[in-house]
């Protein structure tokens, strides 16, 4: 029996004190449970002198509350400061959390608080000044069964252990220790809670009809970076699915998402029209899910197992998020005989429906809907009886314009990585099959001429008469008014919505054109741009070609220049040098060359460079003031010998061919004596999977 408290002992019996907090609030039972198990039970008690002795900080609960970021719906500085008058503190908060729990005692027990805290703690903003929050009896009462070493027990009435009781000591090995495991076992909790809170998201779309299903998955993938969310698996739906799976897995392939996340391609239904960007991969290259039958990936079977086989892993914690046509949805409740679908946590749709008899109608004035009317019946039917959900409709839409400066943006960012000017490619881009990938401006007018030539009535409504013009595009200022970012954002961004509750759990949002429903059409925008901007900076992050040169600079003027000439490429984002392997004869002198130039660059020494076994025609010039070998800060491996060993290029090339996988170039200038050597010792053939080797040199 463990107990955060303290006791006496009296004639060799442990007698429970009432000067703990725990035994005072009941000290009768305190009495009967002690009498009643110490000649049976062996008893272990951690006493406030110990607890006085380790104290949690401010800093502590701040590092507990920044692994709690991702999940936080708000900035929680103002629930903070207003914890003590708010009956809602943000959840989780650790500070707010510590700051109403110990407001109890302040305002119960003034006296006994200001001894404790000082006199600082009688003013409005006593919090803000207190840096010691919590002195954790209970925590270090947890750990006496794990950590024993750490305590200094004092033995009583044999087999009785106590801990802290008395003021002579803390009877702690090392309290510091104790703090460190604590504060490692809370951020352990911390991050624990938020892999559960992680939203478990199945996304629905019809992806490359327009640009709107792009943003949103531009808009969604950042939350799934900051571990907010996991995008569990997408299904490609309307017509032509499996050129909309090729789609999205070339944009999830930019943003650097694995080919295991699941594509599968629904049965296809609707209007035809899928539009895949030059350089994705074609549906027979993007790995489409196919499922236990292993048949042809255009199997519209394939996404109700997919959908079944999700719903049933996450249970309550899947939500799905339909963009599109709600056909193979449809096909997996037919094909659900055990009713999982039933128990997934939400439903989201970019779409609307009409409340009629407190039943949810699905309005086929949406296009999602309209698509396939009678698969949005049914899974509307099917579901909301027993799943709440949530309805983003036009006129929330309507409310919030991307324009071209905002693309524009988007485009900029993309700079480091497109091969050449796009203006002329976007002019073109109607015309043109290959438009630079990717460009969101010349992916949005693809997008939107499809709909244009389709629908040119419905077009000039929406855009005016300017759209019938052969320069429209140039013209329009407002591309997108973004349905699916706004559908997406429902799950993350709740604050910003003023939600109509129909039928009970269910909730709509834009469904009336009385009102767009939004709390402020502006900051949702900002949230998208800003969202979509981090996205953007993941492709160019994604792209960058990793580079390994292998250089017998100091030779000749050749390689320098070649140095020279990458590192503009470099200071522009479009590649990382991660390593330089100096090659060929006197090779620790070739090493501080290039050394030398990388410092006039402005790249620090924490690139790494090696020097490889010296083989070849002698003769290498160190510039005046160039660092000598000894100052060049040489790699050397974990062997942590001179760096003239040779091992060390070995151990620098099979290391970053490991880290970056087929990201990395290799670039050879020299001789190749070295990755030679490297191949020698390369038991895993990680070489054999980088991206691509480059050579000055012939075959």
């Amino acid at each position: 029996f463990h107990m955060q408290g303290q006791a006496d002992v009296v004639e060799r019996r442990l007698i429970p004190s009432p000067i703990n907090f725990n035994i005072n609030e009941d000290k009768e039972a305190a009495q009967k449970v002690f009498e009643a198990l110490q000649d049976h039970v062996p008893i272990s008690l951690l006493g406030k002198h110990s607890a006085y002795s380790v104290k949690l900080t401010r800093d502590d609960f701040q590092e507990w509350e920044d692994i709690l970021a991702p999940i936080k719906p708000v900035d929680t500085s103002a629930s903070i400061a207003n914890a003590c008058t708010s009956t809602s503190p943000p959840t989780p908060s650790m500070l707010a959390l510590a700051k109403l729990t110990m407001n109890v005692f302040r305002t119960g027990n003034p006296s006994k608080f200001a001894e404790i805290y000082g006199e600082e703690s009688k003013l409005d903003d006593w919090f803000e000044r207190i840096k010691e929050i919590s002195m954790p009896y209970d925590a270090l009462a947890m750990l006496m069964m794990f950590e024993g070493q750490e305590y200094q027990f004092q033995h009583a009435c044999g087999k009785h252990r106590m801990c802290g009781s008395s003021p002579a000591g803390h009877d702690l090995t090392n309290p510091d220790n104790l703090k460190q495991i604590i504060k490692k076992r809370i951020c352990t909790s911390m991050r624990l809670i938020v892999e559960n809170a992680k939203k478990k998201i199945l996304v629905l779309t019809d992806i490359g009809r327009n640009i709107d299903d792009t943003l949103a998955l531009l808009t969604l993938l950042p939350y799934v970076k900051n571990n907010a969310a996991e995008l569990v698996g997408v299904v490609a739906c309307g017509s032509e699915s499996h050129l909309r799976g090729s789609v999205a897995r070339g944009w999830l392939r930019l943003l650097g998402v694995p080919d295991t996340l699941p594509i599968a391609a629904g049965r296809g239904k609707g209007v035809k029209g899928a539009y895949i960007p030059p350089d994705f991969p074609s549906p027979e290259d993007s790995n489409l899910y196919m499922s236990t039958s292993k048949s042809s990936f255009e199997n519209p079977a394939h996404t109700s197992e997919l959908i079944l086989e999700l719903a049933k892993k996450y249970k309550d914690k899947l939500i799905i998020v339909a963009l599109g046509p709600l056909t193979a949805l449809a096909d997996a409740l037919d094909a659900d005989h055990e009713g999982v679908l039933k128990r997934i946590r939400a439903f989201h749709m970019q779409g609307q429906a009409d409340v009629v008899e407190r039943r949810l109608i699905p309005s086929p004035i949406n296009f999602n809907i309209n698509e396939d009317k009678e698969a949005a019946q049914k899974v509307f039917e099917a579901l909301q009886d027993h799943v709440p959900i949530s309805l983003l409709g036009k006129h929330s839409a309507y409310s919030v314009k991307l324009t071209r400066d905002d693309f524009q943006e988007w485009e900029d960012i993309l700079a480091p990585i497109k091969p050449v000017d796009t203006s002329a490619s976007i002019a073109n881009a109607c015309t043109s099959t290959s438009p630079p990938t990717p460009s969101m401006l010349a992916l949005a007018k693809l997008t939107m001429n499809v709909f244009r030539t389709g629908n040119p009535s419905k077009f000039a409504e929406i855009y005016g008469e300017e759209s019938k013009l052969d320069d429209w595009f140039e013209r329009i200022k407002e591309i997108s008014m973004p349905y699916d970012a706004l559908a997406m954002l429902m799950m993350f961004e709740g604050q910003e919505y003023q939600f109509q509750h129909a039928c009970g759990k269910h909730r709509m949002c834009g469904s009336s054109p009385a009102g767009h429903d939004l709390t402020n059409p502006d900051n949702l925008k900002q949230i998208i741009k800003k969202r979509i901007c981090t996205s953007m900076r993941l492709i160019v992050e994604n792209a960058k070609k990793k580079i390994l040169v292998l250089t017998d600079i100091g030779r000749n003027i050749d390689d320098t220049l070649a140095l020279l000439t990458l590192l503009p490429y470099v200071k522009n984002n479009a590649a990382e040098l991660v390593g330089v392997v100096a090659c060929g004869s006197e090779s620790h002198l070739r090493g501080s060359v290039a050394r030398g130039w990388l410092r006039l660059l402005g790249v620090p020494d924490t690139l790494p460079i090696a020097a490889g076994r010296g083989k070849g025609v002698k003769g290498a010039y160190i510039p005046p003031d160039f660092p000598s070998p000894e100052d060049s800060n040489l790699y050397m491996s974990t062997s942590k010998s001179s760096f003239e060993n040779p091992a060390h290029t070995s151990e620098l090339i099979l290391e970053l061919a490991k880290k970056y996988k087929d990201k990395l170039i290799i670039v050879a200038l020299g001789p190749l004596t070295a990755l030679a050597d490297a191949l020698d010792a390369d038991h895993e053939g990680v070489l054999k999977r980088i991206r691509a080797f480059h050579m000055q040199g012939q075959a």
